[in-house]
């Protein structure tokens, strides 16, 4: 099972200086409550400032990314929808930050054993594709597309190969996915 990631630097320009009324009504309450929890707090008061830039989708995505490595796996895809429908009205709709929700919401179907409802969203992906920091999204999302082909029973023989070839895209390119994640595809492609 793979490990909820780090957190990333993604959101660090967040200004939160929006969210001053709401700590002022949260109180001394709010530096009691534990991290994790008032970091949860801010985003949706972050939610509910009505910033309309790329913070807003990309605290849904981060915040399906908490929800998968909880198993929360409903609330992580509801985020990763709402995130794709952000990106796609701020950014057009072949944006590449699209893909990473995008690639996120295919592994959590096949996470739920869904793999014919993950094709979709990873072949929307897979026609962003991606390049510079977006290409580990673009070959994890090329895996797991070639898995949910196999898995669904659409495309074994060309599902498999794409896997493959995604697989090898990942040490060719010296693309860094999680060290847990890469021996879940190596364990996968070896079984199938």
């Amino acid at each position: 099972m793979l490990v909820p990631p780090k957190r990333r630097s993604a959101r660090a320009g967040v200004s939160f200086s929006a969210l001053a009324p709401a700590a002022e009504r949260a109180g001394r309450g709010e530096a009691r409550r534990p991290r994790r929890a008032r970091g949860r707090h801010q985003e949706a008061d972050v939610e509910r400032t009505g910033d309309r830039s790329l913070n807003l989708p990309i605290t849904y995505y981060d915040r399906g990314e908490y929800f998968r490595g909880v198993k929360r796996y409903a609330d992580a895809i509801t985020d990763y929808d709402r995130a794709v429908a952000l990106f796609v009205e701020l950014r057009g709709k072949d944006d590449r930050y699209a893909l990473y929700p995008l690639e996120a919401k295919g592994l959590t179907l096949l996470l739920l054993h869904r793999p014919a409802d993950a094709i979709a969203p990873l072949e929307r992906a897979r026609a962003i594709g991606g390049t510079g920091n977006a290409a580990l999204q673009d070959a994890l999302a090329r895996f797991y597309l070639g898995r949910a082909q196999v898995e669904s029973g659409r495309d074994p023989r060309g599902g498999r190969a794409l896997a493959a070839a995604a697989r090898k895209d990942l040490a060719d390119h010296g693309l860094h996915a999680d060290a847990d994640e890469v021996g879940e595809m190596d364990r996968w492609l070896a079984s199938h």
